[in-house]
């Protein structure tokens, strides 16, 4: 299963890791398409944000090369090509002032059409994914094989983006400007520390197990930070220690409870947030689930965090969301053995805005680019912006308008549970996120607290969205190393079935997400302009 993941997370376009393409870099060849900037767009004011311009001007040490790899020959990918050619000429053009000094540009790039098939071959040993391209109308269509990809080396270190929709251009700064980050935080040995909250009997993000069903060693959410983006690092954060939390952390990060944290440390928390320039996302909901509960039974308990929350003007029912619209399909087997769908209204799928009402926002960049992700065992949430006016409050998940809620103090949750559609059906927002200034938590009135800067908060209320909650439930407790290479693995085989495609469906999207929100965490001002751009229509 650890394989499973690496090929899960290797080479796609939002998470392409490190070492997806070991070849040597390619020379400039007479293929090359010489990048400048057009003079359309040479007149146009600052083409690039300010974060951008201050990485490839300020950030960098020494010279940062991309390689664009991009297949013409229809107006459709010669647009693109010009679109990319005119983008890189505006990083390679940069220029960045501060402290009344000009920097200029590290960046160097080309475009190449691999016309020949020494330069396709070059493409794939890089890393880059040829793929086909359709264009036509609903009477003829043209296929044409090609390439649409980035090489980006700086030092010894290479990323590469296997594959660029063509049609995505909203997004294109962003990612790309992203990834150069990651390259040269790698290379230079820049770290960014995030504190994850522990000693709550929480999920840990070190748990192995809980993501996949695996009779080796397992993964982990932290493990897989570690090996692919090492320049990301969490510290565990303990506030029964009674002091203040790490001013020198970016972000700090909740998970799930097991049991309740008490006011003085919320009030730790509270005030790392106004501390200003910090984040804190939270992954938590009313439902708790043990590992390792193959009754997979249920309680609701808030464990003291809407205390906090609706502070920031997030309130948090005591409830458990079932989407009777946009529920998981999980094939469960039925009396006689045959494979039989299951809707599963306790972990809702969200993607793009649908007429059912339920929406995920995919320019937000913890859900950049996903259309399909889980929400398993979710809490309603309801939003007060009156109680921060100096922020932006708004919901980024909502379930379908075919949605109603438990209260129970104790439900099952297992699969082979049927729920009736009871009481109003609405769509609920499962997540939401306030930004700005933001007041005290515990603080109310014109003289209240408040961030020194701008700060945000997170909250998606999914007790497991970090976790495969049939694996974990099903998955026996950790074994230690003797009894792995015996192959023991205890658990419940029904839930681990369940587990396996699950894994398969939406593993990529948790790991990505997850990442996807320590980008988010690490932002500040600039970077949140440049974020801007990602609700940008297409050029």
């Amino acid at each position: 299963m650890l394989r499973f993941a690496r090929a899960l997370l290797a080479c796609t376009v939002v998470a392409s890791l490190p070492g997806c393409g070991d070849g040597q870099k390619p020379p400039a060849t007479t293929s090359s398409i010489a990048v400048s900037a057009t003079p359309e767009t040479t007149n146009k004011p600052e083409p690039l944000t300010r974060a951008s311009r201050r990485l490839v001007c300020e950030g960098l040490k020494q010279e940062l090369r991309i390689d664009a790899y991009v297949t013409r020959g229809t107006p459709a990918l010669d647009a693109f090509s010009q679109k990319v050619a005119t983008m890189l000429g505006h990083y390679e053009a940069a220029t960045f002032e501060s402290s009344g000094k000009t920097s200029a540009s590290k960046v160097k790039a080309q475009v190449i059409d691999p016309k020949t098939d020494e330069l396709r071959a070059r493409a794939r040993e890089a890393g880059v994914q040829e793929q086909a391209f359709g264009e036509g109308d609903e009477q003829k269509v043209t296929l044409t094989q090609g390439f649409s990809g980035f090489v980006l080396t700086y030092g010894a270190e290479r990323e590469v983006i296997p594959f660029w929709p063509p049609e995505n251009g909203a997004s294109f700064e962003f990612f790309l400007t992203t990834k150069m980050r990651e390259l040269r935080d790698r290379a230079d040995g820049i770290s960014t520390r995030f504190g994850v909250v522990t000693g709550k009997k929480e999920l840990r993000l070190s748990e192995k197990n809980s993501l996949a069903p695996d009779p080796g060693p397992g993964i982990s959410i932290e493990g897989v930070l570690h090996e692919y983006f090492p320049s990301y690092k969490l510290e565990e954060v303990d506030l029964r220690r009674e002091s203040p939390i790490d001013a020198g952390l970016r972000g700090l990060i909740i998970t799930q409870p097991g049991e309740a944290y008490t006011v003085e440390e919320l009030r730790r928390i509270d005030e790392f947030v106004l501390l200003g320039e910090r984040s804190l996302v939270v992954y938590v909901s009313a439902v708790n689930l043990p590992r390792a509960t193959p009754a997979m039974e249920a309680k609701l308990d808030l464990f003291g965090v809407d205390g906090l929350l609706g502070g920031y003007g997030i309130e948090m029912k005591k409830d458990m969301v079932l989407d009777f619209a946009r529920g998981a399909r999980l094939p469960v087997l039925a009396p006689d053995g045959s494979p039989t769908p299951l809707t599963y209204r306790a972990v809702p799928i969200l993607g793009e805005p649908s007429r059912d009402g339920s929406q995920l926002d995919a320019a937000f960049a913890p859900f950049l680019n996903l259309h399909a992700v889980p929400f398993p065992f979710a809490s309603t949430l309801l939003l007060h912006p009156e109680k921060q006016p100096g922020a932006k409050l708004r919901a980024v998940a909502r379930t379908s308008s075919q949605s109603t809620s438990i209260t129970a103090e104790a439900l099952p949750v297992h699969p082979s549970t049927t729920w009736k559609q009871e009481g109003p059906a609405e769509p609920r927002v499962v997540a939401a996120t306030v930004e700005g200034e933001l007041r005290s938590a515990f603080a109310s009135g014109p003289e209240a607290q408040r961030s020194k800067a701008p700060s945000r908060v997170l909250v998606v209320s999914s007790s497991q969205f970090l976790a495969n909650p049939f694996a974990r439930a099903g998955n026996g407790p950790e074994l230690p190393p003797q009894l792995q290479m015996m192959g023991t693995h205890p658990g419940d085989p029904l839930l681990l079935a369940v587990a396996k495609p699950y894994a398969t469906e939406h593993l990529r999207t948790i790991l990505i997400s997850f990442k996807s929100t320590l980008d988010w965490m690490n932002a500040d001002a600039e970077w949140a302009e440049l974020g801007a751009t990602l609700a940008a229509p297409a050029p």
